[in-house]
Formats: structure tokens, C-alpha cells, sequence
């Protein structure tokens, strides 16, 4: 074992590990997990189930660790750091929600790496093992269910082969899916909790993440921590009490303390979560861990998620005592047939009335009103729409129930059937008709739904909302082109195809040329042609394993006042959570600017004309001219994004970050949308790197560059046309706008702050 010297408050290195593990060559299996959030942070991330295998491994003598990283990766910069590291084994923690580009790592470290073992766990990958291991060859195991000792017992049998896999029969081991002879072999599940059921707290054999210091206590905030596994609830759609077996499995109330407390020494951003699936679903147990957080006098900010009929006034008082300022209630629905229809309360085949459904749904009108008063900073609800059974009628009266409840906001879900849940088994029964989003990839399906959901109408209390409204702000800001920092690697952050077809060359572009979980955005003509065209889109897209989960679909819209970009979630959601894209030309915005009324959230300025050039020049001018910059801004409504203030701007020119890359439909790439290609999709990142390159320096050398007081500072724009270089020339010799493209960037960091 390599020990670290790790100090209480010195942050964690990932690659002193690394490199300490690789002197001594120790590394016998690197876990990776890829996040897939919607607003991820870093490309790979610490994993609480993960840690616990870790921390397990190496109490038993195995070395194991967890690849980090603190900046975006392209796959073949993330296979560069897995060889360094040269592990043995290399497991992956598997979710819908990172399967693609977790696969799509597998694959080309297959490629590069063949001698390297490749597992996968995790939900996906213990309901669809067999799936997994049938269609993906570079994929070696799947391990089902809990990992610790699967994960042990795989790695003492393979250490004895010297960890070459096919002198080894798995056939013994319990609880794992792999190939032989192109046959699927699925052993028998293993069951160590529910055989260790009558032992209490067994899991307490697993130690702590944080006190065997797998993850920095700094990172607890954005992991969380766990008190206890499983749930023994009845819902069917569901398949957390399928995996378990509807049984909990608790930590002791000596661990939690103990884990509490040693992360209560360290400052958090935001309160860490207990990811217990509910965490007052033992209230007496819930209490007693309140009054020893209580009693030590343990200061730190909780939260949690439980069940509205498992907690109480006096409970909810403890809790905020404790630290707790956020709590989150699932109600799914407020109509009592539709919670027995999804055995919510009791069980979907009960006989008895609808009581203990009503008693819940008024239950959780009383905790969240009593949460609030006695101050919990943050209280939601979540809910789903197009359940079993359900009506358009009653959907809407569940969202107007918690829309006047006295809460922060809701999730809005909407209603997916996920295999393994009893619902699937039953999905007929409903009149569900279910489909695969890929046409050979059929990890991902689709449920039809019992009414049209675009039709609900819900407020901006709704989380689908909030997301709804963030995501066309990033996405307005990447179609402008403006880039805000400099890119870390050799691929882009964004791709935008500005046509109505993907085709699988399109995805294959992206697996060497975009960054793991960049954003990738596609542009319609009209409506007709997105309808025509999506589906056969995602097909494409989920077959291919493209790098990223980031998939945003956007229709042109013109009519004869404006030309808009809609999102696709309109078709799915609705108009509640509309908020189209504008795109304005300069010499419009110019005008409007001057009103001090209009408010420019979600507008694109463009620059189509030498008009729109000369007035850009002019508002630069005027922000210069001004006695201050940004107060000047501030005095007006929120800024548009400009898609044509990089030539004004070195440090953010496109041309220069490479942040960003159009391809169009003929397959050229652009990295200006007034621009000629640079190249098409024979090219990768760095091919184009080097044409651009080349364009500039006989750019520079056509316009005697060599001899400006600018040279250091101009962006050299070689896509400004021939009637509008001039003028660029002149501008920049003659006046230093970097002031006011500043001050619009000061403006911007704000704003961000402010939306984001």
C-alpha cells in the first residue's frame, strides 16, 4: 500500500497518488466516473459508491483510486492519463446519464490499451448487464448490484492469473455478466446485504470515503454522504427497493456521528446531502442521530429527501436544531387513485380505501408549510406527470396543489419507465407503448404517455423552469461565438452542426474533437424538418456513443417582425417554460439600446452588414467615451450576447481560443458564422489549429500587419470582408477599444452570476 501523508487541511492530490502508485507499480484497478448532470462541473468527479469500494479494496490490500480531473478532457487526452497511470483493471460507474460517454471512453481505450480489464457497475449496469456485455465487446464485466465484494473477490481471483483475464473463468464468482464464445454468461446475484440482514449496521464493514481519506472532506458538499442503502417502499416505478429487495441496510449511529462530524471541521460551499433514499424513513433513528449532532454541538448545514408520512413537527424541529436548512418531500401526485396506482402509500394492489392516500397528500401540505415557518432555507417538492392511469386533469391539479404550497420550488419529472421496475413488467396493462432511442442501442427507452404533457401549464416555482431558462442562456452565449476562456486541449468545448441531419460521421467527428460532455447543439431549418428529421437524429446520436450527453436540439423560427431559435423542450414541455433565442442585428440593437427599456436577456447581435459593423464600432466608442464604462452599462437593462465583438477582442476571438466550431450542412467547419470554412470533417482539432495558422500569417503578411502599433493586440480578423478591413484597421490603429470590451465583460461575469 502507498500511504499519503494528507494533512486535515491540505487539499487532496489525485496526482501525487497517481505517481506514487506508478513508481511503486501498484495500481490494480482505477475507477472512473463520468458525471452526466445537466450543469456538470468536473468531467470526472468523485463517486460516493465508488469510494466505498476503494476504501474497501485497499483495506484489503489492493491498491485502487478514483481518476479526477480538474479541467475538461477529450477521450484521447483521458486515455493519455489512464496509461500513464497504467491500471491493471479500469471500472467505470454507470448511469443513463453517463452511459454514452462512458462506452465511448471503454472503446478507444480497447483500441490504445487491449491488456486493460474493463468493468462496469453501477444502476444501468446492474439491471441491463446482459444488454451491455452483448453489444458492447470492449466492455470485459458487469458487475450487478453492491460492488465491494464482487469487486474483491474479482481482483483476488484475477491477481492470481496475473491479471489476465482470459486465463480466468469467472464462472465462480457470483453477481457478475460477461462473455464467452460470444455467449452472455450471468452468474446467480450475489446477496451479501440481504444475507447479513439480521446483523446490524453490516455495512459499517465498509469504511468511510472520507475517513480513509478516498475523498477530500472538501468535496463532501458535492458528493454527499450516505447514513444508510436501500428502501422497502412499494412504488413501481421504482428500482431502488427492486435492487434491495425492499430492505434498508443502516449505517451505525456511532459511524454517522463520527463521519459528521469530522466533515463538520472543513468549510462547505453548500449543505451536504444525505443520499439516503429517504432519511427519516426510521424517524426513531432519524432523531437520535439529530440529538447526538445536537449534543456533541456538531455545527454544519444538512439536507435530505424523505417521505411527507415518515416525518413530524417535533422531528422537523430537531432536524433544523441539528442543521438541516434544506428538505425535499416527494408527492408524485395529489390524486389518492393515481398514488395507489403507483403504490406510493400502500401497495398498487390494496383493496382498502384511499385514506392512508389521502392522509399523505394532506400530511405534505403540513410538513412543507411547517418547514418553512420554522425556517428551513430550502424546501421542494417532486412530482411527475403522465403516471399510470392519469388524466390531463389530474396532472394539472397536482402541479396547482404544489404551486400554492409554501415551498422554494418543485421538480417537475416527467414520467419514465425504467426497466427492472415493476411498472415495466406491467407497462401493457396502462396502454404504455414503448420504444428504444437508438435502433441498436437499446439501453435508452421511451414510454408514450396517457395524455400530451405539452399541454400543462405550470410557473416559474417549477425546476424544469429555472434549468429550462439557464440552458437557453448558455446556449444564447455559445451561439455568439464570444469565448471566455481559453480551451485546455486539443478539442473544442462546443460544436454547433447548423444542419437538419446528424449522420454517424457527425458523431465520430465529435468522439476525437469535442471535450467529454462539451455542449453540442443542433440548428433546424423550420419546424417541419426537426419533426421530420428528430428522430432519426437520436438514433443516430445514441448508437454512435458520442462523448457527451449535451445534446441540444433549436428550430429557426421567422416571422415578419424577428427570427428566433426555439428549443425543442417547447414540443415536449410546452409554452410555460418559453423562451425563445432572438437574434437582432447591430443597427437594431443600437437603436433600442438607446431606450434604456428594453431588456436584452437572450438576444444574439449579429453582424450582417457594414452597417452593423460602423455600429459596433460607434457603441464601442461610446462605452469608451463615458466617464465610467460599466457604470455606463449598468444604467441600462441586461446586455445581449454579441457574436460580433470578437474582432475587437484578442483574448476572446474564436479564431484564436478555438473554443468553438460550426459545421455546416455541406460538412465544411467555421469558426465565424460570417466566415469561409477553415476545413471539413476529414480534419481534426489540430489540422485546423494549423490552417488557421497559415490563413492568419498571409493575413498579416497581405496587410503589412508587421508594421502596425496594434500588432500585439488586434485579433488580425481575417474573416472581415474586404469593404469592412479598412475601416477594422483604422479603428484599431487609431483608437484602444479594449476598455470597453472589457467593461462589456465585467458586465457579463455579473450577469452570469446573476442568471447562472
Amino acid at each position: 500500500m502507498v500511504n499519503l501523508d494528507i494533512e486535515k487541511n491540505e487539499p487532496f492530490s489525485s496526482i501525487k497518488f497517481f505517481q506514487l502508485l506508478k513508481q511503486e507499480n501498484k495500481m490494480d484497478i482505477l475507477f472512473i466516473f463520468v458525471s452526466g448532470q445537466i450543469f456538470q462541473g468536473n468531467t470526472f468527479s468523485y463517486h460516493l459508491g465508488a469510494s466505498y469500494i476503494i476504501a474497501y479494496l485497499n483495506e484489503n490490500n489492493f491498491s485502487a483510486s478514483q481518476m479526477i480531473s480538474p479541467k475538461k478532457l477529450n477521450i484521447s487526452e483521458c486515455i493519455n492519463i489512464i496509461s500513464k497511470m497504467a491500471p491493471k483493471i479500469v471500472g467505470f460507474t454507470i448511469y443513463d446519464t453517463n452511459y454514452l460517454q462512458s462506452v465511448a471512453i471503454c472503446k478507444k481505450l480497447k483500441q490504445d490499451l487491449p491488456e486493460i480489464i474493463t468493468i462496469f457497475g453501477g444502476p444501468t449496469a446492474t439491471i441491463q448487464a446482459s444488454e451491455i456485455v452483448e453489444k458492447i465487446p470492449e466492455i470485459d464485466i458487469c458487475i450487478r448490484n453492491e460492488g465491494e465484494e464482487t469487486t474483491l473477490e474479482i481482483l483476488t481471483e484475477l491477481k492470481k492469473y496475473n491479471f489476465i483475464l482470459n486465463k480466468k473463468n469467472l464462472s465462480n464468482i457470483e453477481g457478475v455478466s460477461f462473455k464467452i464464445g460470444g455467449r452472455v454468461i450471468s452468474t446467480p446475484d450475489k446477496d451479501v446485504l440481504s444475507s447479513n440482514k439480521k446483523i446490524n449496521n453490516f455495512i459499517d464493514k465498509y469504511p468511510s470515503p472520507y475517513l480513509s481519506k478516498i475523498i477530500p472532506p472538501q468535496e463532501a458538499s458535492n458528493v454527499g454522504i450516505l447514513s444508510a442503502r436501500g428502501c422497502n417502499q412499494n412504488c413501481t416505478y421504482c428500482n431502488c427497493a427492486v435492487l434491495y429487495k425492499k430492505n434498508i441496510f443502516t449505517h451505525s449511529l456511532k459511524r454517522v456521528i463520527q463521519e459528521i462530524d469530522y466533515l463538520s471541521h472543513f468549510q462547505h460551499k453548500k449543505p451536504i446531502s444525505i443520499l439516503d433514499d429517504a432519511f427519516t424513513i426510521f424517524p426513531n433513528r432519524a432523531e437520535k442521530i439529530c440529538e447526538e449532532i445536537i449534543r456533541k454541538n456538531i455545527k454544519i448545514n444538512l439536507a435530505c429527501i424523505t417521505r411527507c408520512d415518515k416525518i413530524n413537527e417535533d422531528l422537523l424541529h430537531l432536524m433544523k436544531n441539528a442543521g438541516f436548512t434544506s428538505i425535499g418531500f416527494s408527492l408524485e401526485s395529489s390524486s389518492p387513485q393515481i398514488l395507489r396506482n403507483i403504490g406510493k402509500v400502500n401497495p398498487s394492489h390494496s383493496k382498502s380505501d384511499f385514506k392512508g392516500e389521502i392522509q399523505f397528500i394532506e400530511q405534505l401540505q403540513k410538513m412543507t408549510r411547517y418547514a418553512k415557518k420554522i425556517g428551513f432555507k430550502d424546501v421542494f417538492v417532486s412530482i411527475m406527470v403522465g403516471l399510470p392511469g392519469e388524466t390531463l386533469e389530474e396532472a394539472q391539479n397536482t402541479i396547482n396543489v404544489v404551486e400554492y404550497l409554501d415551498i422554494n420550488s418543485y421538480q417537475l419529472n416527467k414520467f419514465r419507465i425504467m426497466k427492472g421496475t415493476p411498472i415495466y413488467n406491467n407497462h401493457k396493462k396502462f396502454e404504455y407503448n414503448i420504444s428504444y432511442k437508438g435502433l441498436k442501442n437499446h439501453i435508452f427507452i421511451e414510454n408514450s404517455h396517457p395524455f400530451q404533457i405539452e399541454k400543462l401549464q405550470f410557473s416559474k416555482k417549477a425546476e424544469l423552469f429555472k434549468i429550462s431558462h439557464e440552458i437557453d442562456f448558455n446556449i444564447a452565449k455559445t451561439l455568439s461565438l464570444f469565448s471566455r476562456s481559453l480551451t485546455y486541449g486539443a478539442f473544442f468545448k462546443s460544436i454547433i452542426i447548423d444542419s437538419d441531419i446528424l449522420k454517424k460521421m457527425h458523431v465520430k467527428w465529435l468522439q476525437e474533437n469535442i471535450a467529454i460532455n462539451g455542449n453540442f447543439i443542433q440548428l433546424y431549418s423550420n419546424e417541419d424538418t426537426f419533426k421530420s428529421n428528430y428522430t432519426n437524429n437520436i438514433s443516430t446520436f445514441y448508437d454512435n456513443f458520442p462523448p457527451t450527453i449535451h445534446y441540444e436540439h433549436y428550430i429557426w423560427t421567422k416571422t415578419k417582425k424577428s427570427t428566433v431559435l426555439n428549443s425543442s423542450r417547447l414540443l415536449i414541455y410546452g409554452k410555460s417554460i418559453k423562451n425563445p433565442i432572438r437574434i437582432l442585428k447591430m443597427v437594431n440593437f443600437h437603436e433600442k439600446y438607446q431606450d434604456h427599456e428594453t431588456d436584452f436577456k437572450n438576444i444574439v447581435v449579429v453582424d450582417v452588414t457594414n452597417e452593423d459593423f460602423k455600429k459596433m464600432i460607434q457603441f464601442l466608442k461610446e462605452i469608451k467615451n463615458s466617464d465610467n464604462g460599466i457604470n455606463y452599462l449598468l444604467e441600462r437593462k441586461l446586455l445581449p450576447h454579441f457574436q460580433n465583438l470578437c474582432p475587437w477582442s484578442k483574448e476572446e476571438a474564436n479564431c484564436n481560443t478555438f473554443d468553438k466550431a460550426i459545421i455546416s450542412k455541406d460538412n465544411s467547419i467555421r469558426l465565424c458564422w460570417r466566415g469561409n470554412s477553415i476545413g471539413n470533417l476529414d480534419d481534426n482539432y489540430v489540422s485546423l489549429r494549423k490552417k488557421v495558422e497559415t490563413i492568419k500569417s498571409k493575413v498579416e503578411e497581405r496587410r503589412n500587419c508587421k508594421f502596425c502599433n496594434q500588432i500585439n493586440l488586434c485579433t488580425k480578423c481575417f474573416l472581415i470582408d474586404q469593404s469592412s478591413r479598412e475601416e477594422f484597421c483604422w479603428t484599431n490603429q487609431n483608437f484602444d477599444l479594449k476598455d470597453a470590451v472589457n467593461a462589456i465583460k465585467s458586465i457579463e461575469i455579473i450577469q452570469n452570476e446573476l442568471l447562472g
